[in-house]
């Protein structure tokens, strides 16, 4: 019978391990779950600026038409071309932005996973040698 705390503790030990992996792999999952989320968010506001950038480009020849002028001239391209431009750094610059804190986030879910993992198995098995010199 005194054989049978060592090897229930090493099954309970085992069984220890095998939770802190199913957390850090949620966790891993979970952070996955999110980057694509986060992509998805990233892929709606370009699509939203870019609806505004159109627009904003309809409004500048609406305006041009009702004062007469002509959407083709060299100012009205100008101004067309500098509002596109303006308009695309935007998109770029907020898209760049959210993709980058994605993967910051992404990259510090995964740490705190694996520091997770890390911390909880050393607790378990810790706690699993105290309880191991108790029944000794």
């Amino acid at each position: 019978m005194g054989d049978f705390a060592p090897a229930a503790l090493g099954g309970v030990a085992g069984l220890a391990v095998q939770h802190q992996m199913n957390v850090r792999d949620f966790k891993k999952r979970e952070a996955e779950r999110q980057a694509k989320l986060g992509r998805i968010q990233a892929d709606e506001v370009s699509a939203a600026l870019a609806s505004e950038l159109t627009e904003t480009l309809g409004n500048i020849d609406a305006a041009l038409a009702s004062a007469g002028r002509d959407p083709t001239s060299p100012t009205a391209a100008a101004l067309r071309e500098r509002t596109t431009q303006t308009g695309l750094t935007e998109i770029g610059r907020e898209r760049a932005s959210r993709i980058l804190r994605i993967g910051r986030n992404r990259r510090q879910s995964l740490f705190e996973a694996q520091e997770g993992f890390i911390r909880g198995t050393t607790q378990d098995l810790l706690t699993l040698g105290k309880l191991a010199a108790g029944a000794a």
